[in-house]
């Protein structure tokens, strides 16, 4: 069915364990990419430890400030926020053999309006310069509201030419405020790395996040033309 659709790569995903790996033996997958899932807990974060950080972070990206967007993003600011959102692209990928991902305007509206469906709050904060405005990096959160106390970390990113000045680090710290502010029952957050994504690693870890698994990528050719396979998650992957 997949040849018959075009389709020329297939990727699946399962966790690091010894049936699954015997599995994908088994169907001639090969190995190709590793991803973690982090948990933060709220609730023990170190008020002080997190000062700290904030101060360090400030010191760095003083030619930066934070915005908070709405969960609908205005028309006038919807192409520069789907250009951002390509940022993620320059996320460690290993040895996946994908293309980038595409994020025209109406993709971005679809997503919100998906978040809205699925009685999800969502919150983006972003990075802009102060001599100009220009959006350079994001971070965003999802809260179910059928389970108040978990939260997703969504995409995680600043554009190349802003990297150097803590500024994934300091979106996260802003974030937490955020949270702490409208969603007081929230307790844990969790997101997804590329075990190979140091950069956004380091952040988390700073922040306590600990590993709760791991899901192995693995890949085969279909030996077919056609489309090329995308990325399938969303979250932590430019820092």
């Amino acid at each position: 069915m997949l040849r018959d659709d075009g389709r020329r790569v297939l990727v699946p995903a399962g966790w690091d364990a010894a049936a699954a790996t015997a599995f994908a033996a088994a169907l001639g997958l090969a190995r190709v990419g590793e991803e973690v899932e982090r948990r933060q807990d709220v609730g023990t974060l170190d008020p002080e430890l997190l000062r700290v950080l904030r101060a360090e972070a400030e010191h760095h990206a003083s030619a930066y400030r934070l915005v908070r967007l709405p969960t609908w993003t205005p028309d006038s600011r919807l192409a520069e926020l789907a250009a951002l959102t390509s940022v993620i692209n320059d996320a460690p990928t290993d040895d996946l053999d994908v293309e980038d991902e595409v994020f025209p305007p109406e993709r971005i509206r679809t997503f919100e309006a998906a978040q809205l469906a699925h009685g999800r709050r969502t919150y983006r904060l972003a990075a802009v310069t102060r001599d100009g405005g220009a959006l350079v990096g994001q971070t965003m959160v999802a809260v179910d509201s059928e389970r108040p106390g978990h939260g997703r970390q969504y995409d995680t990113s600043v554009c190349r030419e802003h990297r150097g000045h803590r500024l994934g680090l300091l979106l996260k710290l802003e974030m937490l405020r955020w949270l702490a502010e409208s969603e007081p029952q929230l307790r844990v957050l969790d997101t997804w790395n590329a075990a190979s994504n140091q950069a956004m690693i380091v952040v988390n870890e700073a922040l306590g996040y600990r590993v709760m698994g791991r899901a192995v990528l693995w890949q085969r050719s279909l030996d077919v033309g056609g489309a090329r396979s995308q990325p399938g998650s969303s979250s932590d992957r430019a820092g």
